[in-house]
């Protein structure tokens, strides 16, 4: 993944109560899914971080979907054509 800079879940919040957030995106990264953010006030896209530092990585759509929820954004894209659910994935296992 480019380098992008990195957004706390409180700051992303207070940009979306400011309006300041364009577009939000669920994305594939070589570690799992991650959140994307394009705001009117930034130049450059930025990417949703960990409490403790570095990249957030989401294991499941569901707990990505439910970042953004608690920041307040209610729509948002995905670009995921090259994620495998992890259901889908153990049921590969197996067969």
């Amino acid at each position: 993944m480019e380098s992008k800079e990195i957004i706390g879940l409180a700051t992303v919040r207070e940009a979306q109560e400011a309006g300041h957030i364009e577009k939000a995106t669920i994305r594939v990264a070589e570690k799992g899914l991650i959140i994307t953010l394009e705001r009117v006030d930034a130049e450059a896209e930025q990417v949703l971080g960990a409490f403790r530092g570095g990249v957030r990585y989401f294991r499941s759509f569901d707990g990505a979907a439910g970042a953004l929820r608690q920041a307040g954004i209610v729509q948002w894209d995905a670009d995921v054509a090259d994620w495998i659910p992890r259901t889908l994935r153990r049921g590969k296992k197996q067969a």
